[in-house]
């Protein structure tokens, strides 16, 4: 992972020598995007195309150049400068390789936090000597950037990270190389000049010297590029200073090559928890790049599942379009016909195999001995991890549910009370009354209001445990737990597929088929957490 040089000065400084160079695009360059913006931020991303457009023939699928006149994201250079004048020790950095460096030398040459004592005298020297410098996950120190993540993670239905690049003139950040994750690149200031070939699925065969074609793209501030992952790449700066940034959106997650890891897992590894699955998904494990390296000769690997976009937006398998997991099914048997066939026979570490040991093959063939039910087990396994982990890494990245739940409670107060009974009561109140908070939103709650899920809200419901009859939710961030009978409700409020679900829209207490006491205790908690708006 890319890491940060954090240092005020040098971003200073930067300015200084930049001050006539800004973020809009000079004269010579593409004209400005049409007036008719549209509303969504990928649409303005991928502009003049439309999102549908975008996602039907491209996410995940080709590379894209979109010029724009200026930035569609409101940062410069001086927020740069403000981001390393106030968070001076909070980050660490990496010295990227200058132009000439071998691909060996390009990883982490230099990574520590810096101090005031060790700061701006190394930055500089390095600066000066053509590396370039970057700072990661800009969502978490920038309000504006926090919400431009949000709202992308919502469109795209994957976790989202931002980072800026500061690449002075002459220079080289990285030879050519592929990144394991989809990306918008948003060139800022300057320009700089990238070579886009084709895509292959690991470094093991760009080493090879697989032959792709390449193409030059100049980026000018504001235009927009789109990298799916495993597209080979390389930049350099030309006689100015460049800063980018670079929105990336963790797809590879997502992809059929992760998908059949978590089927492998369930198939030899029963034991391991969904949460556990989660917490240990990575990029870097030997069976994903095994699988990846394959993609060569398999692309599909590197393809979502036909219809994954309803893994993330469903509550839980019971949720799904109808014949989804069919679907799959079908798709992944045909999967496994081809890659069986092209997978190494060599056998590597395996720790779930009875010896330890097996080859993909081996594994691959291994699941095409199982019976469709066997199968289909292990494919809802995989469906629900790629769903949880959605949950997970987009509500690591909400930091509003406490707001949304004052929100909640300030409109159930103005529907429970009148101005007159609200003006009394605050006179009267000299302490908060003590008890559960649960309990004081409870007493707001009454048959007419009116709920729907909040849309930032990212529910998982999971199965019970053992013998447990308590349902487990998670939401925000959280597990928690109800108490046995609120799944039907729960289906209501956050489902998207199921003939019960509301998809989004509104609700009362009395449409959840619950007893009213246990209505307004599932309703008080979903409002603490930040998961309901009242209307």
């Amino acid at each position: 992972a890319v890491v940060v040089v954090v240092i005020a000065m040098v971003v200073i400084t930067i300015l200084t020598l930049t001050l006539t160079m800004g973020v809009v695009r000079g004269s010579g360059g593409a004209s400005a995007p049409r007036t008719s913006a549209p509303e969504s931020l990928l649409g303005r991303l991928v502009h003049p195309r439309t999102a549908e457009e975008f996602l039907r023939e491209s996410w995940g699928q080709r590379w894209g150049h979109f010029e724009h006149g200026v930035p569609v994201v409101a940062v410069d250079l001086e927020d740069i400068a403000t981001w390393f004048a106030e968070y001076p020790g909070r980050f660490k950095y990496e010295i990227l390789p200058k132009m000439g460096s071998d691909y060996e030398d390009q990883i982490e040459s230099l990574s520590r936090v810096v101090r005031e004592a060790n700061g701006p005298e190394a930055a500089y020297r390095h600066f000066a000597a053509g590396h370039s410098m970057v700072m990661n996950e800009l969502q978490t120190i920038s309000d504006p950037l926090r919400r431009f993540a949000a709202d992308l993670a919502r469109e795209l239905r994957v976790v989202v990270d931002m980072y800026c690049y500061v690449t002075p003139p002459v220079s080289i950040s990285y030879g050519y190389h592929l990144d394991e994750m989809d990306a918008f690149i948003i060139q800022l200031a300057g320009e700089k000049s990238w070579s886009v070939c084709g895509r292959v699925g690991t470094l093991h065969e760009l080493d090879r010297g697989v032959q792709m074609g390449c193409k030059d793209v100049l980026m000018r501030g504001g235009d927009v590029m789109y990298l799916p992952f495993g597209t080979v790449h390389q930049a350099i700066t030309s006689s100015e200073l460049s800063s980018h940034l670079t929105v990336n959106a963790e797809r590879q997650f997502h992809v059929w090559a992760m998908f059949l890891e978590s089927v492998l897992v369930s198939a030899n590894c029963p034991q391991i928890h969904l949460l556990r699955r989660v917490h240990s998904l990575d990029s870097d494990s030997r069976v994903f790049q095994l699988l990846l390296r394959l993609a060569s000769e398999v692309p599909k690997l590197i393809q979502s599942p036909p219809g994954e976009a309803s893994f993330g937006l469903s509550l839980h398998n019971d949720d799904l379009p109808p014949g989804q997991l069919e679907h799959t099914h079908t798709s992944l048997r045909e999967l496994l016909e081809e890659a069986a066939q092209r997978a190494p026979l060599n056998k590597f570490r395996y720790p779930c195999a009875a010896d330890g040991k097996a080859s993909l093959r081996g594994l691959l063939q291994g699941l095409l001995e199982q019976s469709k039910s066997e199968l289909l087990h292990h494919i809802g396994y995989a469906v629900s991890v790629d769903r949880l982990y959605r949950g997970y890494g987009m509500s690591q990245r909400n930091q509003r549910p406490v707001m949304e739940g004052f929100s909640a409670i300030s409109k159930l107060r103005a529907h429970r009370y009148t101005s007159a009974e609200l003006t009394r009561q605050s006179l009267m109140l000299a302490d908060a009354p003590g008890g559960h908070p649960s309990q004081a939103v409870e007493e707001l709650l009454t048959p007419a209001t009116i709920y729907r899920a909040h849309p930032s809200a990212r529910p998982v419901l999971l199965d019970p445990v053992g013998e447990s009859e308590s349902e487990q939710l998670w939401l925000q961030n959280q597990l928690i737990k109800l108490p046995g009978g609120n799944r039907d409700a729960l289906m209501i409020i956050f489902g998207r597929y199921a003939p019960s679900a509301s998809q989004g829209g509104r609700f009362k207490i009395g449409d959840l088929g619950l007893r009213e006491s246990s209505a307004k205790q599932l309703i008080s908690t979903l409002i603490l957490a930040g998961a309901l708006q009242v209307l």
